[in-house]
């Protein structure tokens, strides 16, 4: 049985060692609050001895120094209450560093990260506890005279109207969402389309350029070789004068 148990539940024994643990820690934190809460109370009835006692010290001193007589045994008794005044005063500070030390311990407890998360489990393990009584409690009555259960329907309710209306505007919103993809891929389609005709002509305008580059750099070429023909032509006209010259003067001669 037991071992159905712990099959049924592979979370129980887990459960029940945090449980321990809690146990555990919260018992310590008693005992140490307990300790504290002693030793304050220790504390508090040394100093009010100590104060008493430093009093009947100061009375005893201000009686002297005004020159009243003091009895052998009032003096033996201030001699005795000086001596304690250092024992008492250690046993004060003893005290004070113990409930310091219990202090920064419950305070190292609180700091603990298992510790913390002890207390965490134990709040949601009330909260689940609560709902499970709640659902046994509508398991045990569902019907409509049972204001829990009435509760829990009006609050279904409530919950199925928001998340229909949550529905409905999701649909609403989908749709838009569809119109506005329906417009952006005609858009697309027309930028496409424009984007193709574009680039045929920008083709076409690469082409022709192309041609009118050859055509220019044709030109170029020609007219270096018509002006190269012409350089010929003008040194043949000036070598024809030269020669024309030279007979003039021979036929002057």
């Amino acid at each position: 049985a037991l071992s159905r148990a712990a099959s049924a539940d592979p979370n129980r024994g887990r459960r029940n060692a945090l449980q321990a643990q809690s146990t555990e820690m919260k018992c310590q934190c008693n005992s140490v609050s307990e300790d504290n809460l002693r030793t304050r109370t220790r504390l508090m009835a040394l100093e009010k001895e100590l104060q008493r006692r430093e009093r009947i010290l100061q009375t005893m001193i201000k009686v002297k120094q005004s020159g009243a007589g003091l009895g052998l045994d009032l003096i033996e008794k201030l001699r005795e209450e000086r001596n304690m005044l250092p024992i008492y005063r250690r046993k004060a500070q003893e005290l004070q560093l113990q409930i310091e030390e219990k202090e920064l311990e419950i305070q190292k407890m609180k700091r603990d990260p298992f510790f913390t998360r002890v207390l965490e489990l134990q709040v949601e393990y009330v909260s689940w506890k609560q709902e499970g009584k709640r659902l046994d409690s509508l398991r045990a009555d569902p019907s409509e005279a049972n204001a829990a259960a009435q509760q829990e329907i009006d609050s279904h309710k409530l919950r199925v109207t928001q998340f229909q209306e949550e529905l409905a505007a999701a649909e609403e919103q989908r749709q838009r969402v569809v119109e506005e993809l329906e417009e952006v891929e005609a858009e697309h389609e027309n930028c496409e389309s424009d984007y193709k005709e574009k680039e045929q002509e920008l083709t076409k305008q690469q082409d022709l350029t192309r041609d009118l580059a050859v055509t220019f750099k044709q030109l170029l070429v020609n007219r270096k070789q018509a002006e190269k023909v012409q350089d010929e032509i003008d040194k043949m006209d000036q070598t024809r004068r030269r020669h024309l010259q030279e007979l003039e003067e021979l036929e002057a001669a």
